[in-house]
């Protein structure tokens, strides 16, 4: 009768341990093919923020600019057009 209980226990505590190795295990390959994408998608966006750099520099070189500039009447500013804002000071509210 001993054994009656006995068996079924050691099979039961086997089959446990063996689920539990198994679910630790897939949990490790999912987090395995998880970071596979991040770093994928990190890669992808690291490159775009590459090509984004790029044209930023081209729409902002000052040969390409200056062109558009005069076409629309803009000037280079004057020493004494040239206003300086301090913005350390707190901005003080108007009352109306």
């Amino acid at each position: 009768m001993r054994d009656f209980f006995f068996i079924p226990g050691v099979v039961a505590l086997c089959t446990g341990v063996l689920l539990n190795t198994v679910h630790r295990r897939n949990g490790y390959y999912e987090t395995g093919y998880a970071l596979g994408r991040a770093r994928q998608t990190m890669a992808s966006l690291q490159e775009e923020h590459k090509r984004l750099l790029v044209d930023r520099a081209s729409l902002l070189d000052p040969g390409r600019l200056s062109p558009i500039a005069r076409r629309n009447g803009y000037a280079v500013a004057a020493a004494d057009q040239v206003v300086l804002l301090d913005l350390d000071v707190e901005p003080t509210t108007v009352a109306r």
